[in-house]
């Protein structure tokens, strides 16, 4: 029997037998991920003396060949910087995976082993972009204030024919992911290229809780939820504006879900940022605890602690208590047949605004759940965050 532990710190492949369990190549590397899905698998094998494995290495991807009688691992290089985890072994000893890179989406590829070609069977998706105006992800590293360091992937602003003036620096776009307890995705990712190729510089921060770095860096988020991933996001803007690398008076915060919620407790609780666009964010999670769906209902009690036993720490952490501390113009878009997030939740946060004087928008989508789907909806939910930012920035 062959499974993943994290018993070691980090999600390493074991073999279990009638003597016992013992890792196969002991590694501080990530052969796991977050069982968001049915049908996930990060390892197979390829005979009775070998497998083939898809793992992370402090958040970039690899494959490895593991040898079951020595436990040596040989890693495959490729040309791609995500594999999603869905591996198979297919006839010939050839290996099937879906990857992307920064210029291709995930598509299905394969691996042949005995001349180590790799070849592109299909693409998801297909779209003729010019390399030129694609921004090549760069992973940047910085010291966290939770302790240890903090990765993300920076973006510069990118466009073959534009430049920005002599001596000005681009606005940057903070981006935290959903989950929260995901992870940021370097491949090709239009939203993202939407932004550089119009002038802004975009950070995807994979903040404390993370997956892709090992336990410990999972777990700074347990009971830290509003604070340590906030935090890495406040410090991955801070970085780059020291870094002379953006503009630090044009910082700009956005993100969906958990993301929203970043967002949220960003702007009520740091005066960095220039102004903010939260997708269907949490804004009161006691709400969010009451009656979330039955997959993530009991999620946040790792995350803050359990409810009500820790009915104070979810209200102070719920930026519908702080919004008199907003003080720059924030946009919400939110889906009106969202379950998880609810529009009640956007819709007091609005009076909440209202009632303190803060600028903002409100901007809903009929028939749209949590997460976008109708790409007439994520167009005109693109353009008009792109308009609200020229028009807080003053940018013609």
């Amino acid at each position: 029997i062959f499974f993943v532990s994290d018993r070691s710190g980090w999600w390493n492949i074991y073999q279990q037998d009638n003597d016992g369990s013992k890792a196969l190549a002991e590694a501080a590397l990530e052969f796991g991920q977050p069982l968001w899905m049915l049908g996930y698998k990060t390892y197979a094998l390829l005979s009775d003396d070998r497998i083939v494995a898809f793992y992370k290495d402090q958040g970039l991807p690899g494959l490895a060949l593991i040898d079951l009688r020595t436990g040596s691992m040989q890693s495959v290089e490729l040309p791609y910087n995500y594999i999603t985890p869905a591996i198979a072994v297919g006839a010939d000893q050839r290996i099937w995976f879906l990857a992307g890179s920064p210029f291709e989406f995930p598509g299905l590829s394969c691996l042949h082993l005995e001349s180590n070609l790799i070849q592109r069977v299909s693409e998801v998706r297909v779209y003729d972009i010019e390399r030129d105006l694609i921004s090549i992800p760069e992973q940047i590293v910085f010291d966290s204030p939770n302790g240890g360091k903090c990765y993300a992937y920076y973006y510069p602003a990118t466009h073959p024919q534009y430049d920005g003036c002599e001596g000005e620096r681009p606005p940057l776009i903070v981006m935290g992911h959903g989950g929260p307890t995901a992870g940021a995705r370097p491949y090709l990712n239009l939203e993202i290229q939407y932004w550089t190729s119009r002038g802004f510089s975009v950070v995807d921060v994979d903040y404390s809780g993370s997956t892709g770095y090992g336990r410990a860096y999972r777990e700074r988020l347990r009971g830290q939820w509003g604070i340590a991933d906030v935090q890495d996001c406040v410090q991955a803007a801070r970085f780059l504006s020291e870094s002379e690398l953006v503009d630090p008076d044009r910082l700009l915060i956005t993100g969906g879900s958990a993301g929203g919620y970043i967002v949220l407790c960003a702007l009520t609780g740091y005066d960095v940022f220039s102004a903010g666009a939260s997708y269907y964010g949490v804004a009161d999670i006691v709400q969010l605890a009451r009656t979330t769906h039955k997959f993530e209902s009991m999620y946040d009690t790792s995350l803050i602690g359990p409810y009500p036993e820790y009915a104070e720490v979810y209200h102070q952490r719920s930026p519908i208590h702080h919004a008199e501390k907003l003080q720059c113009p924030v946009i919400l878009f939110q889906g009106m047949a969202d379950e998880v997030v609810p529009p009640a939740q956007a819709e007091v946060f609005v009076e909440a605004l209202k009632k303190n004087g803060i600028a903002y928008r409100y901007i809903t989508f009929e028939g749209e759940g949590h997460g976008f789907r109708q790409s007439e909806n994520i167009q005109a939910a693109l353009e008009t965050e792109l308009s609200f930012y020229r028009e807080v920035l003053k940018i013609t």
